[in-house]
C-alpha cells in the first residue's frame, strides 16, 4: 500500500506478468480495463493512459481526480495477456514531507507555540503598526503608541515659525496660503505697502480722500467704445454731461457721434412737405396689394397660386383632408371587430400553399407538453408541479428531450436541455444530470 497525497498527480509503474511470473512487453492501453474504488466505494471506471516502460514494466498516470478521496484508493488492471494487476493507496490530507521539522521551518501555518527557543535576530520591517494591538504594549515601557495629548516644546513651536517660504509649496495647505498672503476660504488678501498689486478686495465700506471724477476721467468714458453706463450719483452724472466737445475726439466712440451728428436743433428740423395729406395718401401708395401689385421678393418665394387663389387651395386642401377622415373614420369603426384582445387574429390554413404543411405544424406543436417544476428537485430527478398534458402512466416521457425557458427562473438552466431517461404517473422526470438542480416555479418545454 503506498501513501498519496490529497488531489496530487503521481505516475505510479507496475509490472504486468503472465500466469508464470515472467514479464509481458508490447501491451497497449486499449486493452486494458481500468477500475477505480475511492474510500471503500463502489469501482467505477477510470480515465488514465497507461503507458509501456520496459521489461514488462508500465506507468499509470494517476492525475488530482483519482486522489480527491480521503482514504482507501484501490485500483484494479485487468488485460487478457496478463494476470490482474491490483494496487492500493492510503489518501492523506498531509504526508510526512509536509510536517514542518525543528531545524527547518520554510512554510506552513503553526497554530499554537508555548516555548519559543534560538529566536533569530529581528531583521527591518519584521513587526509591523498592523500587527501589534493598540495596549499590547501599555506598561511595558515608555512606548508612545495610541498616545494623546502631547504638546510640541518650544523649539518645535519656533521651527515652525521659522520655516522658509520657498519651502511651503504644498497645493491647498495653510503655509502655502500665509505665504501667498491669502488667509483663509473667503480669500481675503493681507494688504501692505509692498504687496497689493493686482489684488482684489471683496467689499470697500468706507474710501477717505474721495477725489471725485477728474477731467481725464470723465474723457475716458466718453471715449470708450464697449463699455455699459450703469447708476451714478446725481454729481458724478453731471460731471458727465458738463464735459467740453473739445475734449471729446476719440475715434469710434458715442461721444464723438453725439457730438458729430446732433449739428442742430431737433425742432429745426422739416416735418413733412408732401402733396397727398400729411400721413396717409403717401404712405397708402406705398403699400403693395390692391393698391400696388404684388411684387418683390417676398411674391416670388410665395409664388403664383394653383387655382384662381390661394383661398381656393386651401380649400381644395380643406375638401381632400375631409375625405380622408372619412376613411380614417370608416377604417376605425370596422377594425375593432377583428381584433381579439387589442391584436389582431390570424388563422393560417396553409403554409406557401400547402395545407398539409399547415396542419403537420398544427400536429407538432400539439405534442410539446409544458411543465412548471415544483419543490424538491436535484440535478437527475425534475419534480413537476404541473404538465400539459398530465403525466398518467409510468415512462409516459421517456425518451423525449426537456428543454428549459429562455426566461425561466434559474438563469444557468436557461436553454438547457437534457434526455428524460424514465418518468413516473406523477409527473417525476428522471434525466441525465443537469449543471444545475432546477427550483420551484422554473419553465420547460418536453418535447
Amino acid at each position: 500500500m503506498y501513501p498519496l497525497k490529497q488531489s496530487t498527480a503521481l505516475t505510479v509503474p507496475f509490472f504486468a506478468h503472465d500466469v508464470n511470473g515472467d514479464g509481458v512487453t508490447g501491451l497497449v492501453d486499449a486493452g486494458f480495463t481500468k477500475r477505480i474504488s475511492k474510500d471503500g466505494g463502489a469501482f467505477a471506471a477510470m480515465t488514465v493512459t497507461i503507458s509501456e516502460l520496459e521489461n514488462g514494466w508500465y506507468s499509470l498516470p494517476l492525475s488530482t481526480a483519482h486522489s480527491d478521496t480521503l482514504g482507501l484508493a484501490t485500483v484494479s488492471l485487468s488485460h487478457a495477456s496478463i494476470k490482474r494487476v491490483n494496487l492500493q493507496f492510503r489518501v492523506h490530507a498531509r504526508l510526512p514531507d509536509d510536517l514542518a521539522t525543528p531545524t527547518n521551518i520554510t512554510a506552513g501555518t503553526i497554530t499554537t507555540v508555548t516555548t519559543l527557543t534560538n529566536l533569530p535576530a529581528i531583521t527591518a520591517n519584521w513587526l509591523t503598526a498592523v500587527g501589534i494591538a493598540a495596549a499590547a504594549l501599555n506598561g511595558k515601557g515608555d512606548w508612545n503608541i495610541g498616545k494623546t495629548g502631547y504638546a510640541l516644546s518650544t523649539a518645535g513651536v519656533q521651527a515652525i515659525w521659522d520655516a522658509l517660504t520657498s519651502a511651503l509649496t504644498a497645493a491647498g495647505s495653510i503655509g502655502k496660503k500665509l505665504a501667498d498672503w491669502v488667509l483663509g476660504s473667503d480669500s481675503k488678501v493681507i494688504l501692505s505697502n509692498n504687496a497689493h498689486t493686482g489684488a482684489v478686495v471683496p467689499t470697500v465700506t468706507a474710501v477717505t480722500n474721495d477725489v471725485g471724477v477728474t477731467q481725464a476721467g470723465a474723457d475716458k468714458v466718453w471715449a470708450s467704445a464697449t463699455r455699459t453706463l450703469t447708476a451714478f450719483s446725481t454729481a458724478l452724472a453731471l460731471s458727465v454731461w458738463d464735459v467740453l466737445e473739445t475734449a471729446i475726439a476719440t475715434a469710434s466712440s458715442i461721444g464723438l457721434k453725439v457730438k458729430t451728428n446732433l449739428d442742430a436743433a431737433i425742432s429745426s428740423r422739416s416735418t413733412y412737405a408732401g402733396g397727398d395729406t400729411a400721413g396717409t395718401t403717401t404712405l397708402l401708395g406705398r403699400i403693395p396689394g390692391t393698391v400696388q401689385p404684388q411684387t418683390g421678393d417676398s411674391f416670388a418665394r410665395l409664388g403664383a397660386p394653383a387655382g384662381a387663389s390661394v383661398s381656393a387651395d386651401v380649400a381644395a386642401v380643406k375638401a381632400e383632408t375631409a375625405s380622408i377622415q372619412a376613411d380614417t373614420n370608416d377604417l376605425r369603426t370596422r377594425l375593432p371587430a377583428a381584433l381579439v384582445g387589442g391584436k389582431m387574429d390570424a388563422n393560417t390554413s396553409a403554409i406557401d400553399g400547402n395545407t398539409a404543411a399547415a396542419a403537420n405544424l398544427k400536429q407538432s406543436t400539439l405534442g410539446i407538453v409544458t411543465a412548471v417544476v415544483g419543490a424538491g428537485s436535484t440535478t437527475t430527478s425534475i419534480v413537476t408541479s404541473s404538465m400539459s398534458p398530465a403525466a398518467a402512466v409510468t415512462d409516459q416521457f421517456k425518451g423525449k428531450i426537456v428543454t428549459f425557458a429562455e426566461d425561466t427562473t434559474t438563469v444557468n438552466l436557461r436553454g438547457q436541455s437534457t434526455d428524460i431517461t424514465a418518468s413516473t404517473a406523477a409527473g417525476v422526470l428522471t434525466v441525465t444530470a443537469l449543471t444545475t438542480a432546477p427550483a420551484s416555479g422554473d419553465t420547460c418545454a418536453v418535447t
